[in-house]
């Protein structure tokens, strides 16, 4: 899928997708008058074609703002498995940020999370070795490093400062395991996230934990986003351009952007500028 979001704060929020419109359509999309950042995630960005077909548009979206004499920061959001120093050193001049999402420095829990590209607590602990070579690469060819981690049943009463300290990204996104039904919860959902659910509580006791003096020593900025804050302050589009409005706890999809703009599927996004604004969302990228 692909989710964007424009919104009057100058901010682009996009989800992968692998269609020939957009491949061809969304770079224009992404320098949309006001236009400051675009950020892809997924599913898995590095997919569709090896990573060349992500690559291709984030070298699009770089020349079309170029194009328009205007500046966007582009970044992605990965697992991390298929990003390799090929990868970046063939579009690391186009992308500015690159996220890893990380749950845990323990490779029992990486395993049982599923987090992992390889199966097993071998495939586990490849994942935390690679993420540390793409930080290496990241700072190598100029890319912003940063760590996203989803706090769950499985890694709440965990300490990850020793590696976030090593990895130093220069923003780690905190987030409460979240359910919304159709995708994870309830009839139709792919899978049912239930068991991975974390109380109120229990996600403060997480960030209480890791959001220390000794993590924000090392340069990073912690930015942890509970289930309130979290919902309705993104804007999500989806493979065929319609905003995703998550409002009642599920996506409800807007008419497609393509077919009645911008400025009306946004009406009816359900996005509330006043918690995108207090969660931080805007930012010196």
């Amino acid at each position: 899928v692909m989710k964007l979001s424009h919104c009057s704060c100058g901010v682009l929020i996009a989800v992968f997708s692998s269609h020939e419109n957009e491949k061809y359509g969304f770079p224009a999309l992404t320098v949309f008058t006001g236009t400051q950042k675009i950020n892809f995630a997924g599913g898995e960005p590095f997919l569709p074609e090896g990573g060349h077909f992500l690559g291709e548009l984030l070298r699009g979206t770089k020349q079309e703002a170029a194009r328009r004499g205007v500046r966007v920061t582009t970044s992605v959001v990965s697992n991390g498995g298929l990003v390799t120093e090929r990868w970046l050193r063939d579009y690391g001049n186009c992308l500015d940020i690159l996220a890893v999402s990380i749950d845990s420095f323990r490779a029992e829990t990486l395993a049982a999370i599923g987090r992992s590209a390889e199966k097993g607590l071998i495939g586990a602990q490849r994942h935390i070795e690679h993420t540390q070579e793409i930080r290496r690469w990241c700072e190598q060819y100029g890319v912003k490093f940063k760590v996203n981690t989803v706090v769950c049943s499985l890694n709440w009463e965990e300490d990850m400062t020793a590696g976030i300290v090593q990895l130093r990204p220069f923003r780690w996104k905190i987030f409460q395991c979240l359910q919304l039904l159709g995708e994870n919860a309830g009839k139709g959902a792919l899978r049912d996230a239930s068991e991975l659910l974390v109380t109120a509580e229990q996600f403060r006791s997480f960030t209480t934990r890791n959001c220390t003096a000794t993590v924000c020593a090392g340069g990073v900025t912690t930015c942890p986003e509970d289930n309130s804050t979290m919902r309705d302050s993104y804007l999500l589009l989806d493979e065929h351009m319609r905003f995703l409005n998550c409002v009642n706890g599920t996506k409800h999809a807007t008419a497609s952007i393509l077919d009645v703009g911008v400025a009306t599927a946004l009406g009816e996004a359900g996005w509330d500028v006043a918690a995108f604004i207090q969660r931080g969302g805007k930012y010196e990228w």
